[in-house]
């Protein structure tokens, strides 16, 4: 594209810069912050739809994903969320302590799906929102990242 005079050196430039301090910037600031990765997030309501679906108890649940979930920053969150309902909370007060690890949208959907009876609605709603947010993030991570190797 550069040498057909579509896109100048100095643009180049940019969009190099930008596509590695994103990623850079992006891994940091989650570790940072413990917020869960887009796909940890789809992991762990993936396996907590699946699995509530078919009527196994929360904690259940969470044991589960605190033993087989393939990340360790999954596994500990499992964890630590078990052991706050064991001791009395539930499922939705418990989230909102780890708004950082969650994120907003996420908390509040749980709050609202246990609030109304209907959690396995939400999650299985909540999964397909994050799918669909997986799909247009590598779509505009590609599309950053594509004039940079064509050049």
């Amino acid at each position: 594209m550069n040498k057909l005079g579509l896109i100048d050196k100095k643009s180049i430039h940019i969009i190099r810069k930008y596509a590695i301090t994103y990623s850079l910037y992006d891994t940091w600031f989650r570790y940072e912050k413990n917020q869960f990765c887009l796909n940890d997030k789809i992991e762990f309501t993936q396996t907590l739809q699946i699995l509530s679906s078919t009527g196994i108890s929360i904690i259940e649940t969470l044991a589960f994903i605190e033993n087989n979930a393939d990340s360790k920053r999954v596994a500990k969150s499992a964890s630590e969320i078990k052991k706050q309902i064991i001791s009395g909370g539930t499922f939705a007060e418990t989230l909102a302590k780890y708004r950082n690890t969650f994120g907003n949208i996420y908390v509040g959907l749980v709050s609202a799906g246990e609030d109304s009876g209907e959690m396995d609605k939400t999650l299985a709603r909540m999964l397909e929102l994050l799918k669909k947010q997986q799909d247009v993030k590598s779509k505009v991570t590609g599309a950053l990242v594509y004039p940079c190797f064509i050049l």
